[in-house]
């Protein structure tokens, strides 16, 4: 029981963040919000790109196979 008390001490000690006295720049703190836009833009062309390809696709499969029917159809009414 009581390597468990000291565990969980230890750990929290570790997790709990002390303070820091550094200096954040102008050059450091730019470039993490040009990192943190880029990751956001990222994941929504690729949210985008997972859906709207497969919907593009559907859509040009559902217009195409009646294009492909009214073709037989005009086809098949030449002929006679």
């Amino acid at each position: 029981m009581n390597k468990i008390i000291l565990f969980s001490l230890i750990l929290t000690l570790f997790l709990i963040p002390g303070l820091s006295y550094a200096y954040g720049g102008p050059g450091s703190v730019i470039s993490g919000i040009g990192a943190l836009i880029a990751l956001i833009i990222t994941i929504v062309v690729s949210i985008f790109g997972f859906l709207w390809f497969p919907i593009k696709r559907l859509y040009k499969n559902l217009f195409k196979s009646k294009k492909e029917s009214k073709n037989k159809d005009y086809n098949s009414k030449q002929k006679d």
